[in-house]
């Protein structure tokens, strides 16, 4: 379940000091089907699929729009 795994790592990775953000994806207009963490690094934020076996940074394709939840 990713919203429930995206709150893990955001809190795993906020009690090491990472600040992390939340990030709604949608495909379609208004249909936000996915959740993922982001967390920053230097001075880019970097995707944290929790989900899906993908590298660190991985960026979905075709997301219609992004919804940012800042912690």
């Amino acid at each position: 379940d990713c919203d429930d795994k995206s709150t893990l790592a955001a809190a795993l990775l906020e009690s090491i000091g990472h600040p992390t953000r939340f990030v709604a994806i949608a495909f379609k207009p208004d249909d936000y089907v996915h959740v993922y963490v982001e967390t920053k690094i230097g001075p880019n934020w970097v995707g944290v699929e929790t989900t899906e076996p993908v590298p660190l940074g991985w960026q979905p394709d075709n997301v219609f729009s992004r919804l940012i939840f800042f912690n």
